[in-house]
């Protein structure tokens, strides 16, 4: 098995896929020495400023842990969408994808925790491409890699405009 963070593209879909390549991602929060405030690092040179939801935290115009798991099943499934759209030779105009979470007091593990994600893909295709379309938003999430990894249920109500 071959581990490694800078490989080609072609190494990866060689390997991934087959079970034989294992990709690592990190990313690294630093306190900002002040509050429930801080910013987090990537390898790649990309940072930004967070803060925890209100009302420990105290600033707007900041994401918050909460918006970037969310952000990060929206941008996760909304790549797998693309391929998946690709591979079924469905055209969309238009799309974006919705991650709408729901924090209560935890049935799945102890202590307040999000108790479902509902993933909310809007998309325009052609009139007759809009049943494969919707057949496309179940096959997305069952490869998106983050809905992967959430213990939670995800559902997926899916706004098909033609």
């Amino acid at each position: 098995m071959v581990v490694d963070r800078i490989v080609s593209d072609e190494f990866i879909m060689d390997n991934f896929w087959k079970g034989e390549y294992v990709m690592l991602f990190e990313a690294t929060a630093k306190w900002s020495g002040e509050g429930y405030e801080g910013r987090v690092e990537y390898p790649n040179g990309i940072s930004m400023e967070f803060c925890a939801m209100p009302p420990w935290g105290k600033r707007v115009n900041v994401v918050t842990p909460e918006h970037c798991f969310l952000a990060s099943i929206a941008m996760c499934y909304e790549m797998f969408m693309v391929a998946v759209l690709k591979r079924m030779r469905i055209e969309a105009s238009m799309m974006e994808v919705k991650a709408v979470g729901e924090i209560a007091e935890g049935e799945m593990v102890p202590g307040k925790s999000f108790e479902r994600i509902k993933i909310i893909p809007k998309l325009k295709v052609s009139k007759e491409n809009r049943e494969k379309a919707v057949k496309a938003t179940e096959i997305a999430k069952d490869y998106c890699l983050i809905t992967n990894s959430v213990k939670v249920p995800v559902t997926i109500s899916p706004e098909i405009i033609t």
